[in-house]
């Protein structure tokens, strides 16, 4: 046989099984998605906000209200969700956090300082906090970490301005 034809048999199972897995990850991907969704609308109608801001973090998914100044957060990971109802007035302070920690190499004696979650803490009026996780060093490419703090620094803007705001009269 040409040196050809034994090339394209070793690369057409290659390739195959390359497209299979990308179209499996899709698929997971939009089930991932569509369960999500299935869950948050109709919590959004439960709750009477409408949708005027929506972001979608690691193990969260954020929906504001604008005019009533509510703040829908969906927690879920592993599939387990559940939902709080916030007013931005009940929100004391929220600030961009970076997560670091110390990982030693094999071998070497100095640590490497390594981000491994980006997000925000948001302190609630009752002291309770929440962390609202941007960056994941598990999901996230470290190339990501600028884009996702500059979210997170944009979201907190957005929510203290929000929150300042004085109420329209409609």
């Amino acid at each position: 046989m040409s040196e050809v034809i034994i090339v394209l048999l070793l690369l057409v199972p290659v390739l195959i099984a390359i497209f299979i897995l990308n179209r499996s990850q899709r698929k997971h991907k939009r089930n991932e998605q569509e369960k999500l969704l299935n869950y948050v609308d109709p919590v959004i109608k439960e709750t009477g906000i409408s949708p005027d801001f929506r972001k979608q973090l690691v193990h969260q998914f954020i929906v504001m209200d604008e005019k009533k100044r509510k703040l829908l957060l969906v927690n879920w990971k592993d599939f387990e969700f559940s939902h709080e109802l916030h007013s931005l007035q009940e929100i004391k302070s929220l600030s961009v956090q970076t997560v670091k920690q110390n990982m030693i190499e094999e071998g070497t004696s100095k640590p490497d300082i390594v981000t491994t979650q980006v997000g925000i803490e948001m302190k609630l009026q009752n002291d309770e906090k929440r962390f609202l996780v941007f960056y994941n060093h598990t999901v996230h490419s470290v190339f990501q970490i600028p884009e996702m703090t500059a979210e997170a620094t944009a979201l907190c803007g957005k929510v203290n301005s929000l929150k300042t705001l004085k109420p329209s009269k409609v």
